[in-house]
């Protein structure tokens, strides 16, 4: 590693940091994924904590548009699809800032679910029917919703809201979001919304909603529904309500997150991973087959994307997209808000989940929280291979970024370097690894140049047409945060 950074370091966080990296890049060699970032708290000498903040993926992958490297800004670091961090990113993040001092109140109202649901609905005929039916939604609040208690499916393919049932294909799509899919006016938005929400309804279990109880079911249907629930509590932001909470996001944190649905052109900027489409039907076929469409991971994220950003569909279960640095400034707002009321903090918790953030559970929690913390320790995982955890007390956590669904191949005479960032407090340190040799420091000036020069080669960097069986990463996700713990001195 960089001898260098000895000197920003004490010797135990400076072969903590070696041991992670190594074992990071080993499983980069190994090809479970081609990008990386970490982060975890750091004492600086004026005893303010920062994050440390470290990037590495191949020089051609950084497609970010070159900026002044010498500023510290999370934008520095690479962007990555985050999936389901999206959840606590978007939904929670935007619903604690919006509603200020009275988001926690607000959680446990009756009736506000029930009451957009009859406007997101007006007109549907089985959707009324489902409603008028089902009276356990009039005591359904918002927490229940957040908590994964909708009594929906975990999946269901949103597409049913665009096509009959018998329709397995989006022909339509072409690669290249930043078109509409569909002709969408603004009827035709709203009848996709009915349908789609009605078809979700229709799925859910009432006979003995987990809501009733403390047991969960993880939903990207509920979050689905969740963001439609968002939506209609404001009508005033109709068509402009994410927007306005993404900007409120940024403003608020000094982040920089964007979501597919309304920025598709963001994926165009992230290290590679599958933009996966699938169906409710795969016919038998290997998943190898499924074609890369769209501008994010997540099948039915990508569908709504796919819409174009003038229908801006978001659902907040998957699609936004974010540096390591963006990461840790969210997760640390949102379990910072949890604050030091411990009764409250039960108050949001059920068997697993504490209002948007999950919680360890059990022993083989890849958050290895060790049983004296795991209590107040909450975060959350990406399908994409992401993943952050957070020792509430104490602030302390780790966030580690992947793009484990990505496949590279490599189509030019000349392989491309591996290219690094770390930041510490207010001080950058730039590395080159060039194939075969040691990571070397270089100047601010050489590293972007490197950058720079193979991002412009313009040549084929990943296999557009893998679509897996992609690398299990719980292992190194337990042996990252072992380290990682223990960094900034959390037991």
């Amino acid at each position: 590693m960089i001898a260098s950074l000895k000197s920003a370091l004490s010797a135990k966080q400076y072969d903590i940091l070696a041991q992670a990296t190594q074992s990071l890049e080993a499983a980069a060699q190994r090809g479970e994924f081609t990008a990386w970032s970490i982060a975890c708290p750091m004492r600086l000498y004026d005893h303010t904590e920062q994050p440390l903040l470290v990037s590495c993926c191949y020089a051609d992958e950084w497609l970010r548009a070159p900026v002044n490297p010498q500023v510290r800004n999370s934008s520095h670091h690479p962007v990555f699809d985050l999936a389901s961090l999206t959840k606590p990113l978007l939904a929670g993040l935007s619903f604690c800032l919006l509603n200020g001092e009275s988001w926690r109140e607000k959680l446990f109202v009756p009736g506000v679910a029930a009451a957009a649901l009859q406007d997101l609905t007006l007109g549907h005929d089985q959707a009324a029917q489902i409603l008028s039916s089902a009276g356990d939604l009039e005591s359904l609040r918002l927490i229940d919703l957040f908590n994964h208690q909708s009594g929906l499916p975990a999946w269901r393919w949103f597409g049913r809201g665009l096509f009959n049932p018998d329709q397995r294909t989006l022909g339509s799509i072409h690669e290249g979001s930043s078109g509409s899919m569909l002709n969408f006016d603004a009827s035709r938005q709203v009848s996709f919304r009915r349908n789609l929400v009605a078809a979700l309804l229709s799925q859910r279990n009432s006979t003995n909603p987990a809501a009733a109880s403390k047991n969960s079911t993880y939903s990207d249907c509920g979050y689905y529904l969740l963001s439609k629930i968002l939506e209609a509590d404001q009508p005033q932001s109709t068509g402009t309500y994410w927007r306005e909470a993404l900007q409120r996001i940024n403003g608020s944190l000094g982040t920089q997150f964007a979501h597919a649905s309304l920025t598709p052109e963001t994926a165009a900027h992230a290290v590679p991973f599958f933009r996966y489409l699938k169906t409710e039907d795969t016919g038998g076929r290997d998943a190898s087959s499924f074609p890369s469409y769209g501008p994010c991971n997540d099948s039915n994220a990508n569908l709504l994307a796919c819409l174009g950003p003038q229908v801006a569909e978001v659902s907040c279960h998957a699609g936004l997209f974010g540096s390591v640095g963006d990461v840790w400034k969210g997760f640390s707002y949102l379990v910072g808000l949890l604050g030091d009321n411990v009764g409250f903090t039960s108050s949001l918790k059920n068997d697993r989940f504490c209002f948007c953030l999950d919680t360890p559970t059990g022993p083989s929690t890849t958050s290895t929280a060790s049983p004296e913390i795991a209590d107040e320790v909450f975060g959350h995982l990406g399908y994409t291979g992401t993943s952050a955890w957070f020792h509430r007390p104490t602030g302390n956590g780790w966030v580690l970024l992947t793009n484990r669904t990505s496949g590279r191949v490599e189509s030019r005479t000349e392989p491309a370097p591996r290219i690094w960032r770390f930041d510490l407090g207010n001080r950058s340190v730039f590395a080159i690894q060039e194939p075969g040799k040691s990571v070397a420091e270089v100047s601010a000036e050489d590293w972007l140049e490197c950058r720079e020069r193979h991002t412009e080669a313009g040549v084929l960097i990943w296999d557009s047409k893998q679509c897996g069986p992609f690398a299990n990463i719980s292992d190194l996700r337990r042996s990252t945060g072992a380290l990682l713990w223990p960094f900034a001195g959390t037991p």
